[in-house]
Parts: structure tokens; C-alpha cells; sequence
């Protein structure tokens, strides 16, 4: 199947309203994703723990991937990378201090946004990395810049 045709068919049927776009998904109309009780208690529990520690969060996640997928998805977590996710507010705290300092001074080191966040490269350089990537910023050396 060409992207082409893929693209018709997708628009036929999500405009007769047979499948609805939900960000970078399809779903059908009546849809929804549910979670067990006992799901629902280690969504909680991670989210807390990301909270409690929000510039060196665990990185061993007691979730799946689907169900971690599912809360990146409802825009409750942030996986910069294959081992360090954050909790949404965090990462928006944390891209809104790293701009503001870009906008100052012009560019940063892994090293000052390290000490900014009194946290270690092992979170820092990820989320650097995944600014680079969602375009807020780019590399320069051993520095970075906002784009």
C-alpha cells in the first residue's frame, strides 16, 4: 500500500468519522484506553516517584512500554530516551530553565545544566539530547544553542 493511497483512505474514514486521528494514533470513534485498578496504582506510584525526585528520576520502570506509551501519549510523562523518562512538569520546567538560560547567555554546557539541576550527566545529557532532537536546540561543540 503507497503513502498516497494510505493517506486517501485515512481521510475517507476519518472524515465519515469511522476512525479518529488522536495525535500520532487512529483510533475508532468510541475508543478509550482503560486501566485496571491495579494498573491504575503503579501509574500512581511511578508518577509520584518521578515527581519526588524530578531531576534524577528512577530509571527502572516498573511500567511496560505499552503502558508507558499510553502515559507519553496523554502528554503525563516525557521519554527523552530508551532509559530516562520524566514527568511532564519536570521536563517542562526543566526545557523552560534551559531556554531562558539560552536566551541570557547565549548557549550552555552539559556541565552548567548539570549544576542547574543539581543532578547528575546521566539525566542531563539525555534530555540535551532530546531538546537537539525535537529542535529547541542544537550542538555546537560542547555547547549547546537554541535554534
Amino acid at each position: 500500500l503507497s503513502q498516497a493511497i494510505f493517506l486517501k483512505v485515512q481521510a475517507r474514514l476519518t472524515g465519515q468519522e469511522y476512525l479518529v486521528e488522536d495525535g500520532t494514533h487512529l483510533r475508532l470513534p468510541d475508543h478509550e484506553v482503560s486501566m485496571t485498578p491495579e494498573m491504575e496504582q503503579k501509574v500512581t506510584a511511578y508518577i509520584k516517584a518521578l515527581e519526588d525526585d524530578p531531576y534524577s528520576p528512577p530509571s527502572d520502570s516498573p511500567l511496560d512500554a505499552e503502558l508507558l506509551g499510553v502515559l507519553a501519549d496523554e502528554g503525563k510523562v516525557v521519554r527523552v530516551n530508551e532509559s530516562v523518562v520524566f514527568a511532564a512538569s519536570a521536563y517542562q520546567e526543566m526545557t523552560n530553565r534551559i531556554t531562558e538560560h539560552l536566551k541570557a547567555n547565549g548557549s550552555i554546557t552539559v556541565a552548567e545544566a548539570r549544576t542547574m539541576f543539581d543532578t547528575s550527566r546521566k539525566y542531563i545529557l539525555p534530555l540535551l539530547e532530546y531538546m537537539d532532537q525535537q529542535r529547541v536546540t542544537r550542538r555546537v561543540g560542547d555547547e549547546r544553542v537554541l535554534r
